[in-house]
């Protein structure tokens, strides 16, 4: 039996020793790994964001695209408009002129 308590209490004595070499190293390794996956994680994300304002920008020129396109028709059919009014108020005098002559 003495025997016995004797050997408990030397593994008791071992494990309640700091094994502090060990665990530093271990620790900085684990340290390390956990940096070098943030970095990764935030190169990824980075690159992500490249591609969403690449895509953005993608869709902001085609918009431009379709202003540009909207102006451009409603510049040709001004024309239009304007000769339209003319002859509104051409055909308003001639009909004025043929009230009052008749």
């Amino acid at each position: 039996i003495g025997n016995m308590r004797q050997q408990q209490q030397q593994k008791q004595q071992q494990q309640q020793q700091p094994q502090p070499q060990r665990e530093m190293v271990s620790n900085a390794a684990v340290l390390n790994k956990t940096s070098m996956t943030e970095e990764e994680f935030n190169i990824q994300t980075m690159r992500e964001r490249e591609a969403e304002i690449l895509e953005i920008n993608k869709k902001m020129h085609t918009v431009s695209n379709i202003y540009s396109d909207l102006a451009g028709l409603i510049d040709g059919q001004q024309d239009l408009i304007d000769q339209i009014d003319n002859q509104i108020e051409m055909a308003d005098g001639y009909a004025k002129a043929g009230n009052e002559n008749y």
